[in-house]
C-alpha cells in the first residue's frame, strides 16, 4: 500500500476568499496541552548509549498531547493545515485500511510483501499524523509487533522494518505504563541472539550496523516494560559468562547493559549489589582488559538511569585514573615519552564516559572536584598548537559531557515529571547551583581560551549559553569584539563568528527579569560588525557571515520603534527602540555589499566562441551562495515593515533595469534576491517589477531574432528574471493576467534553446503558483508590523505557543484554478499537436528534429506546473502470486475539488496522452535520431514525472536546514521544544508536503510497469549522461516499492544479458540491476532470483575494465547483502501471532476478511533448479573463472541449515575442488565458504544435559569454581583431577547415576563467577566412520564428502602445494587452521591421519612458507581433537603427531619462529583459558616442547635453531603453567 495515488476525494467547494485562508489552531476542538513532554530522546532514562537521534518521526512534528481526545497523541501541526476538518475522516479511514490489511496479510502469512508494505505504511501514518490511534489499538499493535519480531519463524529480511515501527510505538512511555503492557525479556534476547550473534543463516547475512542498532534500540525502549522479576532472571542468565580471562565476558556485560531493568524500582538494590561485584573485578584487573570499555558502558547506563541511587564517591579516584590512563595521551618527560597504541583513542567510548561523569554529580562536592581536575589536566591537549590525533576525540568528549549535563539538568528542573512514571531521583541528589556554575566555568574556559572551532567541540557553547547565558554570552561577545577590531587572526575571527551564530537564540531571547541578562542590546552592533565580512575575495567568510545573518534575521523583526522610545520607562528598552531606527540603513548597506558581491561573481567570456562552450553549471560555492542569499533576503522581506520593505525593494528593482548580468552565475544570484521579495511580499514587489519586465521582454523580441541561438544578453537576463518572479502568490498574479499571457505568447516564439528554456521554467513556476497550497507569510509575530504602536523589540527572539498560532495559507481559488487549466490546455494542445504524427514518420524529419526539444520541454514544464491536479490513469493493479497486498489507491483530502482534466475533445486523461506521446517520440529517436542526448533526457524526466509527479516548489519555504544555523534556533533546555512562529509555519508546511508526496503516488498498476519499462530503456542508452540520469530515477522507484516492484521488472533485464548485446546496453543493464539499496538481485521472488542469477552467470564475458568492476560489485552485493528467505513458512494455525492480529479487528470486520494462506509449493523446486544451475555453471570447464567465482559466491549464500534447502554432493564438491583451483580468487572464495560450511554443518555429538543445582555435589572445602578445574596434589609431582560427583539425569527409565566417564566442559567462563542452571556437555563419539546416525542429510553428505577428499593422497598433495605458496596475508593462515580444526572435529582421526603424514615433509622443509603451513595445519588439528575420547587421542598422538612434532620443532628457523609461536597458541586456547578439556590432547605437545627445552639447555644445543632460542625462560614458564594447572599425568 505504501502511499498511493489520489483517484478521487470527497469534494468541497473552492475557496472564494481571494486564495488566502486563515487557520487558527485554537479554533478547533482539542487544544494542545502546554505541559506536553518532549520527545522520547530526552525522556527515556534507560538510554544505553545515547539519546534517540533525528530518526524519531516526532522530531519532525513536535507532537503534543491532546486533551479530551480518544487518540493517544495527534500531531498538533495538523490543526494548522487549511483542510484540517476534511482530514479527520481521511486519517481514520487510512488507519482502518492499514490495520485491516496488516491483519489480512498476517493471517495469510504474507510476510515478505504484505506485512512489509503495511508496516511501512503504519510508520508513514505515525510520521504524518502522530499517534492518532486509541490506547487500546496502541497496546495491541505493540503486542503484535513484539510477537512478530520474537517469533522464530519471522524472516530475517523483515526484522528491520518491524523493529523500526516497534521502536516508534514504544517511544512515548508516558502514554503507556507497566500496568498497560509488559514485555518478556527472554524472547527479545533470543531475537537479538538469533539475528546478530548466532545466525544459522547464510554467510552473506552480516548483521548490518542498522539492524544491530535497531534491535538494541528495541530492547532499550522495551526495558521500561519488562515484567517483574526480570533482574533475577537476567543475572542468572549472564552472570556465568563473567570471567575476566574469557572473551565471552564482553558479550555477557553487553547483554547485562541492555537487559537489566534499571528503571524498575524493585530491582534497584539487587543491581547496586551487582555493581559492587563488578567494581571488584575492575579493582583486581587493572591491566587494560578487553572488557574494560564494556563494563564502563554498563556503569554509565546504570548511573544514568538510576541517578543518585549508587554512591560512586569511594570509586571516583580509581575510575578517573582508569579513564585518564585509557585516553593514552602522549606524555613527554625529559626527552622520554610514553608509548600509546595507535588506535587507542578510536576505542574510547566518549558517550559512556561523559554520562558516567555527569551521573556521579548531584550534591556531591568530591564528584565535581574530580571532574574539574580531570578537565584541568586535559587543557594542554586542547590547545590548537598541540594538535594531534587526540584533538577530535577530546573535542567529542567535551561535547558529549556538556550535552549529557544539559540533558540531566533539563530532566531535573525543566520537565514536568508527573507523567514520567518511570523517572526517579531523590531531591537531595539533584544538581545544585554551585555544581552548575563550576561545571559551566570549567568547560567554557577550555573552549573560549583555546578558540576551539565547532568541528572540534560541536555545540558546547550553545548548550552552556542556554544553561548560564549571563556567563557565556558576555564572554563570547567579548572575545568577538576583541578579534573583529583587528582581524589579524582569521582563524580566531571565523571561530568566534561561528560561536555567535550558535548562541543567537539565547542572545535574542534573554531578558533581564528572567535570566538576569538582556542580550538584545548587543544585536544591532553585532549585525553592523558583520558587514565587512561580506568579502568577494573570501567566500568561506562570506558564507559564514550570511549563515549568521540568516539565523539573526529569523529572530529579528525589521520595524522602526524609535518613535515609541519616549513612552517607555525601562532605560534598556528605550535604548533598543532608538537603535531600531538604524535598521533601514543597515539593510541598505547590506544590500549594497551583496550587489557588489554579485557583480564580482560574473563569468567573463574572453571571446565570442566562448558563448557556446561556457560552463553554465555553477560550482559548489556559487550554489551555496545562491541558497544563502535567497534565505537571507526572504527573511528580510518577511520580517520587514512595509516602509522598510519598500525602500529595499526600490533599490533591488532599480538594479534590475540598470544592469545586465550573465545568466550562468551572477544573474541567478540576483534573481534569487528578486524572487525572495516576490514570494514574501508580492503586493509590494510585483507592481514594481512585473509589468515593466513583461513590456521590456516583448519589446526586445522581434521576428528577426526568433531563430537565433545566441540572443541579446539583456533579453536573456530578463527572461531569467521572469522565470524566477513567476513563483509568487497566485492571487497577485491574477492582477497581471493580460501582461502575463501576452508575454508567454511572445517568449514561446523563441526557438533558441536558452530562450525557450527560461520560458519553460517561467511557465512551470507560474502554474505552480496558481494551484499549489502554501503559506503566504511566516513572520516571527502575527502582529501588524505597520501599526505605529507596535513595540517590535519585545518580539525579538520570541517563541510562539503552537495552540494560538494563526497561519495564512494560499488555497487555489476557482479563478486561479480555471486560469491555470486554461493556460495549461492552451500550450498542451499546441505543442502536443506538433508531436501527434511522430508515430507515422518512416524517416528522419529535419523540421521535426529542429523543434523536438522545444516541444518536449514546454510540454514537460506545463505538466510539472499542474501535476498536482493530474492523476494517473486507471488500470489493473499488479498482482503477485505470493502476496495478498491490497494495492488500491488511498484517498487524500486537500480541501478543494480536483476534477479530472481530459484532452480536449476526448475522454482521455492528460497523463495517458503524455505517455503515448513520450513513447512515440522515444521510438522515433531510437530509429532516426539516436544522438539527441537532450531529447532523451527530456523524455526521461517526462516518464519519471508520470510516476512521481513534481509536487513541490524549488524554493518556496525552503530554509537552510540541518546546519549550525537551524540547530542554533532550538533551546536545549526547553521541554516543549518551542519554536518561533516562522519555525512552526515551516514545520506545518513540511507536514503538508509529506502528504502531497504521499498523494502523488502510488498504487502499482500494469501501466506503471509499462512506464517504468520505458524508463529502463533509457537506463541502457548508448550515452552515459542519459544512462546515469535515468538510472537515478529508476533506482528511486525501485527503492520506493522494493520487493513488489522487483517482481515486475525482472523480465526487463534478461534480454540484454545475452550474446550480441551492445556493450553500452549490457553495461547499463548491469548497473540498473545492481541498483542502490533495493536491487532486484536481492529483493525478489525465488523465481525472479533464479531467472536473474542464472542469466548473470551465463551472460557474455567481457575483459573491459568497466564490466569487470560492475560484475565485482554485483558479486560483493549478493555476498554481503542477500538475506535468505524461507522457501515455506511453517506457522502453527494456533500461533499467538494470529490471535493478536485478530484482536485488532471487530468480529464484523473479521467476518468480512476473505484471507487465504499463501502457499508456495513450487519454491523448493525453483530453488533446486537454481542450485543445480549454479552448480553446473560452476563445474563447467568452459565457464570463465570470474563466473565460477560468482557461482561459488552465490552458492555460499544459498546453502542454509534449513530442512527445506537441499544440499547435494555436487555442491559440496565445488568448494573442495575450488581449494586446488589454479585461480587465486576461486581458492580464496572457496576457502572462506568451506570454512563456514564445515562449521554450519558440523557433526552432532551426543550430549548430556546436567542440572547443576541438583547434579553437582560439592565436598567439604570445594567451591563451584574449584570443581571445574584440575587441582594440584601437593603430595605428588603429578597432577590429578579432583574427585567430584556428577549425577547424570535419568535416561530410558534408568535412575540417576554418577558419571562413569570423565566430563569435559568446553566453556571458558563457567564456574569463575557462577554456573548456569543447566549444562549441556558433549560426549565423545565411538564411531567416526558413521556419517548418518544423529546427523541430518546435509551433514551426512558433508561428512562423507570430506572423508573422501581427505583420504585422497593426490588431492591432499595438490592442496598442500597450493597452501604452502607464499602468502603474506593472515586470512589464509586463519582459514587453514579453521578448516583443519573443523575436519578433525567432524571426521575424527581417520579424516586427518593421511593429512598429518603429508604435513611431515612440509614441517621439516627449510622454506618458511611450508613451515608456516605445517604449523597452521597441525595446530588446527590439535584444537579439533578436544572432543575425541581418551583412547583415540592417546593413540593418535603416539602414532601420528608426536613424531611429526619432534621433527618439525627441530627444523624451526629464525623466520618461522614467530609463526610457530602463534600457531602453538591456537590449540592451547582452551587450556590457557581454564577450559575443562581432556588433558591428554595437549600432554604430548608439552612433552615435545619440554624436549626442546632440554635441547636448548644443553651446551651443544644452545646454537641450535628451535622455537625456544629467542626466550626460553618465557616458554619454560608457559609450559610449567600448563603442566601444573591443566595437564594430567605428565612425566618430566
Amino acid at each position: 500500500m505504501f502511499t498511493k495515488c489520489n483517484s478521487g476525494s470527497n469534494p468541497s467547494t473552492y475557496s472564494t476568499s481571494g486564495g488566502g485562508v486563515n487557520v487558527s489552531s485554537n479554533s478547533t476542538s482539542g487544544v494542545g496541552d502546554s505541559t506536553a513532554t518532549p520527545k522520547m530522546a530526552e525522556e527515556m532514562d534507560d538510554d544505553q548509549s545515547s539519546d534517540l537521534n533525528e530518526n524519531d518521526p516526532d522530531e519532525a512534528m513536535d507532537v503534543t498531547e491532546v486533551e479530551n481526545n480518544r487518540f493517544q497523541k495527534e500531531n498538533h501541526l495538523l490543526k494548522n493545515l487549511p483542510y484540517y476538518k476534511e482530514l479527520q475522516a481521511e486519517t481514520e479511514e487510512y488507519l482502518d485500511k492499514i490495520i485491516t490489511n496488516l491483519v489480512n496479510t498476517i493471517l495469510s502469512q504474507d510476510f515478505q510483501i504484505g506485512v512489509t508494505i503495511y508496516t511501512k505504511s503504519l510508520k508513514t501514518y505515525i510520521v504524518m499524523y502522530g499517534r492518532k490511534f486509541t490506547k487500546e489499538q496502541h497496546i495491541k499493535l505493540i503486542n503484535l509487533y513484539v510477537e512478530i519480531i520474537t517469533s522464530k519463524e519471522c524472516p530475517l529480511n523483515i526484522v528491520n522494518d518491524v523493529a523500526d515501527v516497534l521502536n516508534i510505538l514504544l517511544r512515548k512511555p508516558e502514554l503507556l505504563t507497566r500496568d498497560d503492557i509488559t514485555i518478556a525479556w527472554r524472547p527479545l534476547y533470543d531475537t537479538v541472539d538469533r539475528c546478530i550473534f548466532h545466525r544459522k543463516y547464510t554467510l552473506s547475512y552480516n548483521a548490518s550496523a542498522k539492524l544491530e542498532a535497531l534491535l538494541k534500540e528495541t530492547v532499550r525502549l522495551s526495558n521500561v516494560y519488562f515484567e517483574p522479576g526480570t533482574v533475577t532472571q537476567v543475572l542468572a542468565e549472564f552472570s556465568p559468562m563473567l570471567c575476566p580471562t574469557s572473551p565471552k565476558m564482553v558479550f555477557g556485560l553487553e547483554m547485562l547493559k541492555h537487559f537489566l531493568p534499571f528503571l524498575d524500582v524493585q530491582a534497584e538494590s539487587e543491581i547496586n549489589e551487582f555493581m559492587k561485584h563488578l567494581l571488584s573485578y575492575c579493582d583486581a584487573w587493572n591491566n587494560g582488559p578487553t572488557w574494560e570499555w564494556t563494563v564502563l558502558s554498563l556503569f554509565s547506563t546504570a548511573a544514568w538511569n538510576m541517578p543518585g541511587s549508587f554512591d560512586w564517591t569511594p570509586y571516583l579516584p580509581t575510575m578517573y585514573a582508569r579513564i585518564m590512563k585509557n585516553l593514552e595521551l602522549p606524555v613527554h618527560f625529559k626527552g622520554a615519552r610514553n608509548a600509546a597504541r595507535e588506535n587507542s583513542l578510536k576505542q574510547f567510548d566518549y558517550a559512556s564516559v561523559a554520562r558516567w561523569m555527569v551521573s556521579t554529580l548531584g550534591n556531591r562536592p568530591q564528584a565535581i572536584q574530580h571532574l574539574c581536575t580531570f578537565l584541568k589536566s586535559l587543557e594542554t591537549y586542547y590547545n590548537p598548537t598541540n594538535h594531534g590525533k587526540w584533538t577530535m576525540p577530546l573535542g567529542a568528549l567535551l561535547n558529549e559531557l556538556v550535552s549529557s549535563f544539559s540533558l540531566r539538568l533539563k530532566k531535573e528542573r525543566y520537565i514536568d515529571n508527573k507523567k514520567r512514571w518511570w523517572y526517579r531521583i531523590q531531591s537531595e541528589r539533584k544538581l545544585t547551583d554551585e555544581e552548575i556554575d563550576k561545571f559551566v566555568k570549567a568547560t567554557s574556559y577550555i573552549v573560549l581560551d583555546f578558540y576551539l572551532d565547532l568541528n572540534i567541540c560541536g555545540f558546547v557553547l550553545k548548550n552552556l549559553a542556554c544553561i548560564r547565558p549571563n556567563i557565556i554570552i558576555p564572554a563570547i561577545l567579548e572575545k568577538y569584539e576583541g578579534i573583529v577590531e583587528t582581524v589579524t587572526e582569521p582563524r580566531k575571527y571565523m571561530t568566534t563568528l561561528r560561536w555567535v551564530t550558535i548562541i543567537l537564540l539565547p542572545l535574542m531571547s534573554s531578558r533581564k527579569e528572567v535570566e538576569g541578562y538582556d542580550g538584545r542590546k548587543l544585536v544591532i552592533p553585532f549585525a553592523l560588525s558583520l558587514l565587512p565580512a561580506i568579502d568577494p575575495n573570501d567566500m568561506y567568510k562570506t558564507l559564514s557571515a550570511l549563515g549568521c545573518l540568516h539565523g539573526l534575521f529569523n529572530l529579528l523583526p525589521f520595524v522602526d520603534c524609535s518613535s515609541l522610545a519616549e513612552t517607555l520607562e525601562d532605560e534598556d528598552e528605550r535604548e533598543l527602540c532608538l537603535a531600531s531606527g538604524c535598521l533601514e540603513d543597515f539593510l541598505v548597506q547590506f544590500l549594497d555589499r551583496i550587489l557588489n558581491l554579485i557583480d564580482s561573481r560574473q563569468v567573463e567570456n574572453t571571446r565570442m566562441a566562448d558563448n557556446r562552450t561556457i560552463n553554465e553549471g555553477a560550482n559548489v560555492e556559487d550554489i551555496s551562495l545562491e541558497k544563502f542569499i535567497w534565505a537571507v533576503f526572504h527573511r528580510i522581506a518577511t520580517q520587514s515593515s512595509t516602509k522598510i520593505c519598500k525602500a529595499v525593494i526600490k533599490k533591488v528593482v532599480s538594479f534590475a533595469f540598470a544592469n545586465t548580468l550573465e545568466t550562468a552565475v551572477s544573474g541567478k544570484l540576483y534573481a534569487s534576491i528578486l524572487q525572495a521579495f516576490v514570494v514574501a511580499r508580492p503586493d509590494i514587489a510585483l507592481p514594481k517589477i512585473l509589468p515593466q519586465l513583461c513590456a521590456s521582454i516583448r519589446s526586445h523580441i522581434s521576428d528577426e531574432i526568433l531563430d537565433e541561438e545566441d540572443i541579446d544578453k539583456t533579453l536573456l537576463f530578463q527572461l531569467l528574471l521572469l522565470s524566477y518572479i513567476t513563483e509568487t502568490d497566485g492571487v497577485e498574479l491574477l492582477k497581471y493576467r493580460s501582461d502575463i499571457e501576452s508575454t508567454f505568447d511572445t517568449v514561446f516564439k523563441l526557438n533558441g534553446k536558452k530562450g525557450y528554456t527560461f520560458a519553460s521554467h517561467a511557465l512551470s513556476r507560474f502554474l505552480q503558483s496558481l494551484v499549489y497550497i502554501y503559506p503566504i507569510e511566516c513572520r516571527i509575530s502575527q502582529a501588524d508590523y505597520d501599526d505605529p504602536n507596535y513595540l517590535a523589540i519585545r518580539d525579538w527572539g520570541a517563541t510562539a505557543d503552537p495552540r494560538f498560532v494563526k497561519m495564512n495559507w494560499h488555497m487555489p481559488s476557482k479563478p486561479e484554478y480555471d486560469w491555470a487549466v486554461e493556460i495549461f490546455l492552451k500550450y498542451f494542445t499546441t505543442y502536443s499537436a506538433r508531436l501527434a504524427n511522430v508515430a507515422s514518420f518512416t524517416e528522419s524529419n529535419a523540421d521535426f528534429n529542429k523543434t523536438l526539444l522545444k516541444n518536449l520541454q514546454v510540454l514537460l514544464s506545463a505538466y510539472n506546473g499542474i501535476s498536482t491536479m493530474l492523476r494517473f490513469w486507471d488500470d489493473v493493479p499488479v498482482e503477485s502470486e505470493d502476496s495478498v497486498a491490497d494495492l488500491s489507491p488511498d484517498k487524500y483530502e486537500f480541501g478543494f475539488k480536483k476534477p479530472d482534466i481530459f484532452v480536449p475533445g476526448t475522454d482521455m486523461l492528460i497523463s495517458k496522452k503524455c505517455y503515448e506521446m513520450y513513447t512515440s517520440v522515444f521510438d522515433y529517436l531510437q530509429a532516426y535520431k539516436g544522438d539527441d542526448v537532450d531529447a532523451y533526457i527530456a523524455l526521461m524526466r517526462g516518464f519519471d514525472s508520470l510516476i512521481f509527479p513534481l509536487v513541490e516548489s524549488e524554493r518556496r519555504m525552503v530554509a537552510v536546514s540541518k546546519s549550525s544555523v537551524s540547530l542554533s534556533l532550538q533551546n536545549t533546555l526547553d521541554p516543549k521544544k518551542k519554536y518561533t512562529r516562522g519555525g512552526l509555519i515551516t514545520r506545518s508546511y513540511d507536514v503538508h508536503m509529506k502528504r502531497i508526496r504521499c498523494a502523488g503516488c502510488t498504487t502499482w498498476t500494469k501501466s506503471h510497469v509499462a512506464v517504468l519499462h520505458s524508463l529502463f530503456k533509457l537506463c541502457i542508452n548508448h550515452y552515459a549522461k542519459v544512462r546515469v540520469n535515468s538510472q537515478n530515477r529508476f533506482f528511486r522507484v525501485i527503492e520506493s516499492f522494493e520487493g513488489l516492484i522487483s517482481r515486475s521488472v525482472t523480465s526487463f533485464f534478461e534480454p540484454y544479458l545475452k550474446e550480441g548485446t551492445h556493450h553500452d546496453e549490457y553495461k547499463g543493464t548491469l548497473y540498473t540491476m545492481l541498483g542502490r539499496s533495493g536491487s532486484p538481485l536481492l529483493h525478489n521472488s525465488w523465481a525472479g532470483l533464479k531467472q536473474l542469477w542464472l542469466a548473470l552467470v551465463h551472460s557474455p564475458f567481457s575483459e573491459k575494465n568497466s564490466i569487470i568492476k560492475i560484475m565485482e560489485r554485483i558479486k560483493n552485493s549478493i555476498t554481503q547483502n542477500f538475506v535468505y528467505y524461507p522457501l515455506q513458512l511453517r506457522l502453527s494455525e494456533n500461533a499467538k501471532m494470529f490471535d493478536l492480529a485478530k484482536s485488532l479487528l471487530t468480529k464484523e470486520q473479521l467476518s468480512r476478511l476473505d484471507y487465504k494462506i499463501i502457499k508456495t509449493p513450487e519454491n523448493p523446486k525453483i530453488f533446486l533448479q537454481l542450485l543445480n544451475g549454479l552448480t553446473e555453471a560452476g563445474v563447467d570447464g568452459n565457464t570463465h573463472w570470474r563466473r565460477q567465482v560468482m557461482c561459488a559466491n552465490m552458492l555460499s549464500v544459498l546453502i542454509v541449515d534449513d530442512p527445506d534447502v537441499p544440499v547435494t554432493k555436487e555442491m559440496i564438491e565445488i568448494f573442495f575442488d575450488g581449494l586446488i583451483s589454479h585461480s587465486i580468487d576461486i581458492r580464496r572464495t572457496t576457502t572462506t565458504t568451506l570454512s563456514w560450511l564445515l562449521v554450519l554443518f558440523k557433526r552432532q555429538y551426543p550430549s548430556v544435559t546436567v542440572i547443576t543445582k541438583d547434579a553437582l555435589v560439592l565436598k567439604e572445602g570445594e567451591s563451584v569454581h574449584s570443581v571445574l578445574q584440575y587441582k594440584i596434589n601437593p603430595l605428588s609431582s603429578s597432577t590429578t583431577p579432583t574427585t567430584s560427583t556428577w549425577v547424570l539425569p535419568p535416561t530410558n527409565g534408568h535412575p540417576a547415576t554418577p558419571s562413569p566417564y570423565p566430563i569435559h566442559i568446553h566453556k571458558v567462563h563457567f564456574g569463575y563467577s557462577d554456573l548456569p542452571s543447566t549444562l549441556k556437555i558433549k560426549l565423545p563419539t565411538e564411531d567416526y566412520s558413521n556419517f548418518t546416525t544423529h546427523q541430518s542429510s546435509a551433514r551426512s553428505i558433508l561428512l562423507e564428502t570430506t572423508h573422501r577428499y581427505l583420504n585422497n593422497p593426490d588431492y591432499l598433495a595438490k592442496l598442500l602445494e597450493l597452501w604452502s605458496l607464499e602468502d603474506k596475508t593472515k586470512t589464509k593462515s586463519n582459514k587453514r587452521a579453521s578448516i583443519c580444526k573443523s575436519i578433525a572435529r567432524n571426521n575424527g582421526p581417520d579424516g586427518v591421519r593421511l593429512l598429518v603424514g603429508l604435513v611431515h615433509a612440509l614441517g621439516t622443509d627449510t622454506d618458511q612458507w611450508k613451515q608456516k603451513c605445517a604449523a597452521d595445519i597441525l595446530c588446527g588439528i590439535m584444537y579439533g581433537m578436544k572432543l575425541w575420547n581418551d583412547e583415540e587421542t592417546n593413540k593418535f598422538w603416539e602414532e601420528a603427531l608426536r613424531p611429526v612434532f619432534n621433527d618439525c620443532l627441530n627444523s624451526v628457523t629464525q623466520e618461522t619462529m614467530d609463526a610457530w609461536s602463534v600457531a602453538l597458541q591456537y590449540p592451547t586456547i582452551p587450556f590457557c583459558q581454564n577450559l575443562r578439556c581432556y588433558p591428554g590432547s595437549i600432554a604430548d605437545l608439552l612433552q615435545a616442547l619440554i624436549g626442546q627445552m632440554a635441547i636448548s639447555d644443553s651446551g651443544s644445543g644452545r646454537k641450535a635453531r628451535n622455537v625456544l632460542n629467542r626466550d626460553p625462560n618465557k616458554m619454560r614458564f608457559f609450559i610449567e603453567f600448563l603442566r601444573q594447572r591443566l595437564v594430567n599425568k605428565i612425566n618430566i
